[in-house]
């Protein structure tokens, strides 16, 4: 699966090609994700979920099963 189908299951705030910021879809960001905290990254053929408000890539992936594929 590459980057752009799996930012195309979230809202992008910005995007630089081989990352994007989008909003986080966990419930624990009260009031959503104004800030966009959620960066995903493709690098090395991987794709890289990192939540700089501290959720779990597990739980995202959760929110999303279809990243699995």
């Amino acid at each position: 699966m590459n980057l752009d189908v799996i930012l195309s299951k979230f809202e992008v705030a910005k995007s630089n090609g081989s990352s994007a910021q989008v909003k986080c879809p966990l419930p624990t960001h009260k009031n959503g994700d104004k800030n966009p905290s959620l960066t995903i990254t493709e690098k090395d053929e991987e794709i890289l979920f990192h939540c700089h408000a501290g959720c779990k890539t597990e739980e995202i992936i959760f929110l999303h099963p279809s990243l699995l594929w």
